[in-house]
């Protein structure tokens, strides 16, 4: 037969579309087992085009990955088929190979039969063909594979391989001489009779392949046939989140399989009327999401809304509270009330951004004095949160060598060092345990190296204990074995400090006053040397809000919230960049201060913003900045700003952070840090424990002692003259004991 009626046969073959539909599935369906591997290669499997005849093609891509590397190939393989009776038979093909043959008498040659056969070739973007698969005769299936290097490929890039089966005949010419040339001649018809295209994405990271966010949540599916259409949800692949919130669209946003969710189904236990753009129903006024209620009070879809979490913080709003209404149903719940359903669990945090306050305690959820409130809405409550003005916070807790603690009923203990009386109990015997010192009720209280300062609860000033420098403010210079009260001319006093021979107090009209040894110009009036018997006014024409005493220096703030220090500069202790002493108070920087401590030659001061600053003598790490360089101006305890109060010891600082954690640095060798260790020197803050309730500090000598929210008392470091009040005095403990509950 003629070429061109080969052709003509070949074009009139019947292209079996139904077995290639079924080709596309098996595709399909052999890919999705690889969706979840963790560098994914997408294909899609586009149709077989620009074919003719019974001849189709199979094709499965692979991906050689292990463990987590990332692919190195893509190969396609499959096989090209065709029926038996497709092959052409009895007719000759005239071609010039087989032409007639004349010459030497040697006859003449013609045409003979033909066979097809088949060549399956691929090209790669465009590109050069490429021989697939070996030639084989058609009366069988063709077995082809297509490798590619994924090394040159750009992620995201859209990749297209294209399988050809190309139509080649095999033509024997016949001589009356010869007989039949035992070497088949191949022609290349320049027909592919059947064709198949695969495009893919090479996606090593999802964000190579972006493919639609079904749930809205800022993650997507993708696979190895390329992009998933509808819910994205796939909690098992790392790259597909677990869903955003729950709306009325027929659409599973929160990727929960246990909730029917769409229009007409179930949402969350309610009838989904349709989508709102509130998310609420129609036939409902609130709609429940997870523990949280979003009210709709008038039932208007249209409205916004936001929806109220279980969680909620309550702030400082005026008069020294913050309130929360919160309740089971709507009937019992006036404006602002926050509607649970029955039993949902609620925790309210008290927070206020007011300086000037704390969080002090709670009433309507029987939280007490913890700033975390957690209760179950079980009955409308009124929840309040009350605050404390800071200067208003006593001082419950002191230490130096002895220690001193006022509890809730406000009756005073004593323990510790009582050589010149500090104790107060009328002897100069040393205790190891608690005892209770006079009738009075009392707010405040202050230790010295050797005397001790107290505030009743009328506001009177008493003092006992050691007395050669008049320390005790009561003009003289005879120790005292029990509280001694301080005269005031008028007002009352309102906060107190005490240094190693001096005192400083401030009086309820904001005046401050200060009195004992003034060899360094401690108390402040512009003189040296000489004692102070009795109360000095310092900072005459000013109103000031909190005091403090280091060893030989005094420092204080005023109500505008800036610092004065005066006194002992050896080393720094003062901050005014300097190492001179100063006999009046001089301002350090120009920053707004809300606390200060005084140790025995350094200083440690809160700022408003919540940051930490120390400054002095730093030979112990004290000061906290990370060295052991003195420093005569303040640096930066750390970076937090979550600072809640300090306190100064001899060469030591503890400090309480927001979170209720307790942290110190500085020296430690007595475990007067409460690391658990013999530490010599720790320049940076460490925390202490794991324990959140701690409320309030006092650094000594070589102890230290702190306050839980729950009440308790606990002390660690130096024990030698029964300052922890364990009941023993041969017993250094080097981390927190419990002494009082």
């Amino acid at each position: 037969m003629k070429k061109g009626n080969l052709q003509k046969k070949l074009v009139n073959y019947r292209f079996n579309k139904e077995k290639h539909k079924d080709v596309s599935k098996t595709f399909i369906n052999r890919s999705i087992g690889i969706l979840l591997t963790i560098i994914t290669l997408v294909f899609s499997c586009s149709p077989v085009f620009g074919a003719s005849g019974s001849i189709f093609l199979t094709g499965t891509p692979s991906f050689p990955v292990g463990g987590e590397t990332v692919a190195t190939s893509v190969t396609l393989s499959g096989t090209a088929f065709v029926s038996s009776d497709d092959t052409p038979t009895g007719e000759t093909v005239g071609i010039p190979e087989c032409a007639p043959y004349s010459g030497n008498g040697l006859g003449r040659r013609f045409p003979a039969y033909g066979a097809v056969y088949a060549q399956v070739r691929s090209s790669f973007n465009g590109g050069p063909e490429s021989l697939a698969a070996p030639i084989d005769e058609l009366l069988t299936s063709v077995p082809w594979s297509v490798t590619v290097n994924t090394a040159g490929l750009t992620p995201g890039q859209l990749n297209v391989m294209t399988v050809d089966v190309r139509d080649i005949y095999s033509v024997q010419c016949y001589s009356d001489v010869y007989g039949w040339n035992t070497n088949p001649i191949l022609i290349d018809s320049g027909v592919n009779i059947a064709s198949t295209g695969y495009s893919f994405r090479y996606c090593p990271t999802p964000e190579a392949c972006p493919c639609d966010d079904a749930d809205g949540d800022g993650y997507f599916r993708f696979g190895a046939i390329g992009c998933i259409s509808g819910n994205d949800c796939e909690p098992n692949n790392a790259y597909i989140h677990p869903g955003a919130t729950e709306l009325c669209d027929n659409v599973n946003n929160d990727c929960n399989v246990g909730t029917s969710d769409g229009s007409g189904e179930l949402w969350f236990g309610l009838s989904c009327d349709g989508p709102d753009s509130d998310n609420c129903h129609e036939s409902q006024q609130t709609c429940i999401d997870g523990n949280r209620i979003c009210p709709d009070s008038d039932n208007n879809p249209i409205d916004p809304l936001v929806c109220i979490d279980n969680e909620l913080n309550v702030s400082l709003a005026g008069d020294g509270i913050g309130s929360v209404d919160v309740s089971p149903s709507g009937d019992s719940c006036g404006a602002g009330c926050y509607i649970y359903a029955d039993s949902t669990p609620v925790v309210l945090t008290a927070t206020t951004n007011d300086p000037d306050y704390a969080f002090d305690y709670w009433s309507g959820a029987g939280c007490g004095t913890n700033p975390v409130c957690a209760f179950t809405v079980s009955s409308p409550l009124n929840v309040i949160a009350y605050f404390k003005a800071i200067e208003d916070s006593p001082h419950t807790i002191a230490a130096y060598d002895h220690t001193a603690l006022i509890s809730a009923d406000g009756i005073l203990r004593t323990w510790g060092r009582n050589q010149y009386g500090q104790l107060g109990d009328g002897g100069t015997s040393n205790k190891n345990l608690p005892e209770p010192i006079g009738s009075n009720a009392w707010q405040s209280i202050a230790a010295g190296d050797y005397h001790t300062l107290a505030i009743d609860s009328s506001g009177n000033l008493y003092a006992w204990g050691y007395n050669a420098f008049g320390q005790l403010g009561i003009n003289s210079t005879t120790d005292q074995l029990e509280p001694a009260l301080v005269e005031s001319i008028h007002d009352t006093w309102k906060d107190v400090a005490a240094g190693s021979y001096h005192s400083v107090a401030l009086k309820s009209d904001g005046t401050v006053w200060t009195w004992g040894y003034n060899y360094s110009g401690q108390i402040g009036n512009g003189t040296r040397f000489t004692p102070r018997l009795q109360p000095v006014q310092v900072g005459i024409g000013y109103t000031w809000k909190a005091v403090a005493a280091g060893g030989n220096h005094t420092i204080a703030i005023r109500n505008d919230d800036t610092l004065w220090t005066w006194g002992n500069n050896l080393h720094g202790a003062l901050g005014d960049g300097t190492f001179i002493l100063r006999l009046t108070p001089v301002q350090v920087g120009a920053d707004s201060w809300k606390a200060v401590w005084g140790g025995n030659y350094h200083t440690v001061a809160l700022k408003n913003d919540g940051t930490l600053w120390a400054w002095g003598l730093n030979n112990h790490g004290q000061v906290g900045d990370g060295s052991t360089i003195n420093r005569n101006t303040p640096v930066q305890v750390g970076m937090d700003n979550t600072w809640k109060m300090a306190s100064a010891g001899a060469s030591h600082t503890i400090a309480i952070k927001n979170s209720g954690t307790l942290w110190a640095w500085g020296y430690g060798t007595y475990g007067q840090l409460g690391l658990g260790t013999w530490e010599n020197n720790r320049p940076t803050p460490v925390q202490v424990g794991t324990n959140t309730a701690w409320a309030e500090v006092a650094a000594g000598s070589f102890h230290s002692i702190g306050l839980q929210s729950d009440g308790s008392l606990w002390a660690w470091g130096y024990n030698g003259y029964g300052q922890l009040g364990d009941g023993t005095t041969n017993f250094n403990s080097l981390s927190p004991i419990l002494i009082l509950p």
